[in-house]
């Protein structure tokens, strides 16, 4: 029998829309499919004892957040790219690795399985502050490391904030936060970017719209050999976004999220029916569906191999 959430359960538009977000990378054959971990169907949950409960409570999380934790899906390899330099962020303990027993006695000098990700999420700026989350009911989603945003939930407000702790504000509380009703959700956006192909991801990395100025420009009075570097630089670059193309031929549907209605740019003021209409992440579902709906993904990925190979051929 499968698990159903009530419907009243505040937190399931975020699981909707990280189910989404994490299987829409699969879908575009970027992270592959053993990377991707759901909940149990039977439960709604992830496996008791996969997740150091104790570790966060230790690290000051509340019991409402380590539930989420137990109900939200993962991607269980950080090593990639899911927008800019943000990498995923894995509660779970990693399989064949044991989490300590309740009474099992804490050594403050070691560091417990599955310990990590709480002490990253208490401190993202790795600078031994425990005022971030202070008496915050919030849930860090995301590795901004240093240059990357950190995607932060609060249970209490179901509202996210994207943070990034070096070119922002010293608190996350600081930045603008959107409910999981806004089309300018930070998630929502992510998933748009990724639908329509505007990030196009690759080998780990992603390959997104750059400004000339983003392209390593060699500054004032540049000698010929550094102009010619730098044209190289771009060509090299709109050759990568060209994959954007392979993925159309193997029947991605870019304009999937447009014909349903989903554009980031909306305020929000010409919804017919808000009630539907808001509900955005099922929305986005409906569009990650449509989109890969006639996609060939074997064949992408051979096009794929040959079409990297010719670019880099030429470029040499």
């Amino acid at each position: 029998m499968e698990f159903t959430l009530s419907p009243t359960y505040p937190h399931q538009p975020l699981i909707s829309a990280l189910t989404t977000f994490y299987t829409l990378l699969v879908d575009l054959c970027y992270i592959p499919a053993s990377c991707l971990s759901l909940p149990l169907v039977k439960t709604g949950s992830h496996p008791p004892r996969s997740i150091n409960h104790r570790a966060a409570s230790r690290h000051g999380f509340s019991n409402e957040v380590i539930d989420l934790t137990y109900r939200i899906p993962y991607l269980t390899d950080d090593d990639y790219k899911i927008h800019g330099e943000t990498n995923p962020l894995c509660y779970l303990v990693p399989p064949g690795k044991q989490i300590p027993g309740d009474e099992d006695e804490y050594n403050p000098l070691e560091q417990e399985e599955g310990e990590e990700q709480w002490e990253y999420a208490k401190d993202p700026t790795y600078q031994e502050r425990d005022d971030l989350f202070k008496n915050r009911n919030a849930l860090v989603l995301t590795r901004g490391n240093a240059y990357g945003t950190e995607l932060i939930y609060d249970l209490d407000k179901c509202t996210i904030t994207a943070w990034n702790h070096f070119t922002q504000s010293d608190y996350w509380t600081d930045e603008p936060s959107y409910s999981m009703t806004s089309v300018h959700n930070p998630l929502y956006v992510w998933i748009n970017h990724f639908l329509t192909l505007e990030y196009i991801p690759f080998e780990g990395n992603l390959i997104v719209p750059l400004p000339l100025e983003a392209h390593g420009y060699p500054g004032n009075n540049p000698s010929e050999e550094e102009m010619e570097q730098w044209r190289e630089g771009i060509k090299r670059h709109e050759k990568e976004r060209g994959l954007k193309n392979v993925y159309i031929e193997c029947g991605w549907k870019t304009d999937a999220a447009n014909s349903l209605g989903i554009n980031s740019k909306d305020d929000g003021k010409n919804v017919a029916n808000e009630e539907q209409d808001r509900r955005i992440w099922e929305k986005l579902e409906q569009a990650r569906e449509m989109a890969r709906n006639d996609f060939q993904g074997n064949v992408f990925v051979e096009k794929r191999k040959k079409y990297m190979k010719r670019i880099y051929t030429e470029s040499s």
